[in-house]
């Protein structure tokens, strides 16, 4: 199958870019957001170099970028990234200090909570994802039986038209032999008709020559 585009990353792959591809043209960033965090631990996964560089959120973000065509903005992916890595404690490449030294404990609370949300989310995303491959695969393994059955049907019938051809052939076969015996039988049946015939004749002859041999005997 041909593409328009070219692989952005050869090691994330082809159905990386479709899915961020996809992503792009979803309208909102609530929307987007489960399937960036997919995108996100697809890409970690790919390049684990980039787990503990400093700017690995920038990284990425410049990758999901090019990869959706520019549909999906560089500062939401770099967002989603960060949040990922203080939901997991990798924070030390990622954290600002000066922020976390202002931040207010329940901030820190709320965050904690939208965290777990978001994991949540994630899960679920990805459950409902392999769900669906699933179904897909049992999909696909119903098409299979079935073309597989249309196959041994077809197969069947062919070599029923096969027999019934042969014996036709076997049918005409053995009437062409009893016209040829026939044929040749016809030639000796007329040969021995005629014979008779003959041998009929030749006896009338020799009644009419007797007969005739009586009469001059009287005469004289």
């Amino acid at each position: 199958m041909k593409y328009e585009h070219k692989i952005v990353d050869r090691q994330v792959g082809r159905n990386a870019d479709l899915f961020a591809h996809t992503i792009g043209e979803m309208k909102t960033p609530e929307e987007r957001y489960a399937y960036i965090r997919i995108l996100i631990s697809i890409i970690e996964q790919a390049h684990p170099e980039w787990n503990q560089a400093p700017n690995k959120d920038k990284q990425i973000a410049h990758l999901v970028f090019h990869m959706s065509h520019g549909a999906v903005p560089r500062e939401e992916t770099e967002h989603i990234v960060r949040l990922r890595d203080e939901e997991r404690g990798f924070t030390n490449h990622l954290k600002d200090k000066s922020k976390d030294k202002d931040q207010d404990p329940r901030d820190s609370k709320d965050k904690d909570e939208a965290a777990s949300e978001n994991g949540q989310a994630e899960e679920e995303a990805v459950e409902a994802a392999e769900a669906d491959t699933e179904e897909q695969v049992e999909e696909e393994k119903e098409e299979k039986k079935a073309k597989k059955k249309d196959k041994e049907k077809k197969a069947k019938k062919k070599v029923k038209k096969e027999k019934k051809v042969e014996a036709s052939a076997d049918e005409e076969g053995e009437a062409e032999e009893e016209e040829a015996a026939s044929a040749d039988d016809a030639p000796e049946e007329a040969a021995e008709e005629d014979s008779a015939e003959e041998d009929s004749a030749g006896e009338d002859s020799a009644g009419e020559d007797s007969a005739g041999d009586d009469e001059e005997k009287q005469d004289d």
